[in-house]
């Protein structure tokens, strides 16, 4: 069956969300050289600051659990708003603590957006 107006417009949706969820940590792999250069990133700290961001997706459950109770489309939509948002603010972060909070919420809201849209 043919799918509906909504039904395109949900998957287009979805579609970019997958997108991104591997292309934000591919980028930030081929760019960690620029990364921690820019913000002054010691070879010291940067598994930690790493793994933090990382970390990021440990709390997305809560989230998702919130997904249910509260419905999933108002949730999806959140996410996806807070993710750009902590996207743009690491555009602009000026220092190592930042661009860490700001990619850990990033990876918080992206991986909460994975797991309400599946």
């Amino acid at each position: 069956p043919a799918l509906t107006h909504r039904q395109w417009m949900v998957f287009m949706l979805l579609s970019l969300a997958g997108f991104f969820s591997v292309y934000d940590d591919v980028l930030r792999a081929v760019c960690i050289n620029d990364i921690q250069a820019s913000l002054n990133i010691s070879d010291k700290d940067l598994p930690f600051v790493i793994t933090l961001i990382r970390c990021g997706a440990i709390p997305a459950f809560v989230l998702t659990l919130m997904a249910d109770m509260i419905g999933r489309r108002p949730m999806l939509l959140v996410t996806i708003s807070m993710y750009t948002l902590c996207t743009a603010l690491t555009a602009v972060s000026f220092d190592i603590f930042w661009f860490t909070v700001s990619q850990f919420f990033g990876k918080l809201f992206l991986m909460a957006e994975f797991l309400i849209s599946n």
